[in-house]
């Protein structure tokens, strides 16, 4: 398992401009799943996706209402898309080269659950 701990599932689908961590807390969680996340988050969110080792404030806004402080050094992000190879193609070398400096790609070409047909069979 890419993450044998306790994962904090995210829904990123869309176009958010950071995960919602609000929720995440070491004591709870070991790993990050990012679900439908886009290439554009993970460019955004450089330092956050590297678990860079100092508090990252995320929800910054003029005012600073909704931000928030996380601290995720040594914690897993699982970032899972449909598009991923195709948007990465898409951006500027350097930032293709930064991505696959930064990341572990698997791809999966086939169903990961298993039915009750596959079970009993």
């Amino acid at each position: 398992s890419l993450c044998p701990g306790r994962t904090l599932e995210l829904n990123c689908g869309g176009l958010c401009s950071h995960p919602d961590l609000r929720e995440f807390s070491r004591s709870k969680f070991d790993c990050v799943l990012c679900d439908e996340a886009h290439v554009e988050l993970v460019l955004k969110n450089k330092k956050l996706f590297q678990g860079y080792n100092a508090s990252i404030t995320l929800g910054e806004s003029p005012t600073m209402q909704s931000s928030y402080t996380v601290y995720m050094y040594n914690v897993r992000f699982i970032i899972c898309s449909n598009t991923w190879q195709s948007e990465v193609a898409r951006q500027t070398s350097e930032d293709r080269q930064w991505l696959k400096a930064n990341s572990v790609v698997i791809e999966v070409d086939s169903p990961l659950w298993m039915s009750e047909w596959r079970m009993s069979g």
